[in-house]
């Protein structure tokens, strides 16, 4: 059981990752674009300025990690895209959808 819930987060990591077009890139991008030091962006993240740091430069980090760094860069609403409806099968689900 501990493997298959292992093997989703990694999934699911992967899927934020790239949905933020890097970790990397992406993330470092959006902090300087800010005007904020990795002090600044850690703050309000709840994490650690070395865990923000391993964040931006290899891409590693808990998926709370992630989520807290997104809602303090103010990029959250991407979040919601790692978890799409699946498509309406009717003209009807397609109603009750939107």
């Amino acid at each position: 059981m501990a493997a298959i819930v292992a093997a989703l987060c990694a999934r699911v990591i992967a899927a934020l990752w790239r949905l933020f077009e890097g970790p990397a890139e992406a993330l470092r991008a959006r902090r300087v674009a800010l005007n904020l030091s990795q002090e600044e962006a850690a703050r309000p993240a709840g994490i650690g300025v070395r865990t923000l740091r391993r964040i931006e430069s290899a891409g590693h980090g808990t998926i709370e990690s992630l989520v807290n760094v997104a809602v303090a860069m103010r990029c959250e609403a991407k979040l919601g895209d790692v978890f799409p409806l699946p498509p309406a099968r009717s003209m009807a689900e397609l109603m009750q959808q939107q």
